[in-house]
């Protein structure tokens, strides 16, 4: 029985070190993410920085926050180390808007959450790589301005 207990052991460990290049583990790499999505506005001339984007944690802590260019591209990132080996699960949403001073038109908000699965893992080459692997639908968020 201890003989296949530790069989076992080894078998795991050698598994550990190919997946860990002997070069990457404990080197104290980062790697930025970006987390990716659109932000439309209708009844307005879309302009960057109108709405604010977040992102959500597995236990809805904001892990990071942005907003979007004049082309909608959402504008936000978050830096993953070497401890946050894994695959990490984050809801996206509007969080608010930013209005100009005397403004009297509002925003109707697009409710929407989106989920995507992030892997952070080392490449081939033993550098920290973070990829989004999955998400429940493309990020579009639909928002609207109506002016008074």
């Amino acid at each position: 029985m201890k003989k296949r207990i530790l069989s076992s052991m080894l078998v795991l460990a050698m598994l550990f070190m190919l997946a860990v290049p002997a070069s990457a583990a404990g080197t104290g790499q980062t790697v930025d993410f970006a987390f990716n999505g659109i932000v439309s506005i209708s009844g307005e001339k879309q302009t960057a920085g109108r709405l604010n984007v977040g992102a959500f944690d597995e236990q809805g802590n904001l892990v990071a926050s942005g907003t979007h260019l004049k082309s909608g591209v959402i504008d936000m990132k978050t830096t993953f180390t070497e401890a946050d080996l894994g695959i990490h699960t984050f809801t996206m949403k509007i969080t608010g808007a930013n209005r100009y001073e005397g403004e009297v038109g509002y925003f109707v908000m697009d409710s929407k959450v989106f989920t995507l699965k992030v892997e952070v893992s080392y490449n081939a080459s033993g550098e920290l790589t973070a990829k989004t692997i999955w998400y429940n639908a493309p990020i579009v968020f639909t928002n609207y301005y109506y002016k008074k």
